[in-house]
């Protein structure tokens, strides 16, 4: 008796690391198919944010006319914005983004999620000066 009882045991143990097996490979797949096991590239990251910077120092290509006057009077505002250009660089790459939230989805994720923050300051300090920070 005490060895069916043995027996039972096991297929129950079995059964049981199945199921879990079976769960956290669909764990692991919703993972994958969001994008967080995707490689983050330091060295685009950093080339990237050099890029932007080069470009605030000279032509302002990349910078739209209207955000210019505040993203002088406010470094924060300007590092969003620049963190949102090399977020998108990175997505578009394939990568993903150094600055990325823990938990990252590739389908949902705004590079410039931080920055829409400061769009309404921006939209208050072209029509009427007054700087908000």
């Amino acid at each position: 008796m005490s060895l069916i009882l043995f027996f039972v045991c096991l297929i129950l143990l079995w059964i049981d690391d199945s199921r879990k097996k079976a769960h956290a490979n669909k764990k692991i797949s919703e993972m994958s198919a969001r994008g967080e096991f995707l490689n983050k590239n330091y060295q685009l990251f950093n080339k990237a944010w050099q890029d932007a910077e080069d470009d605030w120092q000279h032509d302002r290509k990349l910078f739209p006319k209207e955000y210019q006057a505040y993203l002088e009077r406010n470094p924060e505002a300007k590092k969003s914005y620049i963190e949102g250009l090399v977020g998108e660089q990175e997505k578009k790459a394939g990568n993903k983004p150094v600055l990325s939230p823990a938990y990252y989805d590739k389908n949902t994720f705004n590079p410039f999620g931080n920055f829409n923050t400061y769009k309404d300051k921006i939209k208050e300090y072209n029509e009427t000066g007054k700087l908000y920070f």
